[in-house]
C-alpha cells in the first residue's frame, strides 16, 4: 500500500494549499494527509437524497478527490 502513494508526491498547488492550510495545521493532517484526502474515492449509498448531500458536502469540504451518490 506505501507505493500507491507515489503518485501524490508532489506538493499542493497554491490554491489548494491556501484552501486546506486551516486542516493541514493538524500535526496528523499536514501536507501528506491532504494530498491522500485529495486522491481517497468515496462511494454514498443512502435511502434519501438529503441524508447523502450533508454526507457529500462534509466530505467535499475535507478535500475528498472523488465523491459518488448514489440513492
Amino acid at each position: 500500500m506505501a507505493g500507491s502513494w507515489g503518485a501524490i508526491a508532489l506538493s499542493l498547488a497554491k490554491s489548494k494549499h491556501e484552501r486546506y492550510a486551516r486542516q493541514m495545521l493538524i500535526p496528523e493532517v499536514a501536507e501528506r494527509g491532504q494530498q491522500k484526502l485529495l486522491a481517497a474515492a468515496v462511494s454514498l449509498y443512502g435511502e434519501n437524497s438529503s441524508s447523502i448531500a450533508v454526507a457529500a458536502y462534509y466530505l467535499a469540504a475535507a478535500g475528498i478527490g472523488c465523491i459518488e451518490c448514489h440513492v
